[in-house]
């Protein structure tokens, strides 16, 4: 799934729940070294009653 959105991928899915790292490039300077990509956690539960998902997404630790 390399190189998706995140958004348009959870269509395609049938899955009750999703717990996945993403990588997300960040639109700012480069400041001492620091890359412009941090790793997050995306976390999802399908809603039935709405046929779609509910995306939480948090900090990787």
């Amino acid at each position: 799934m390399e190189g998706k959105i995140i958004f348009d991928i959870v269509d395609e899915l049938s899955r009750k729940y999703i717990d996945v790292e993403v990588e997300v490039e960040l639109d700012r300077r480069e400041y001492a070294g620091r890359s412009h990509e941090k790793r997050f956690r995306v976390v999802g539960v399908i809603v039935t009653d709405a046929d779609d998902y509910h995306l939480y997404i948090t900090e990787v630790g």
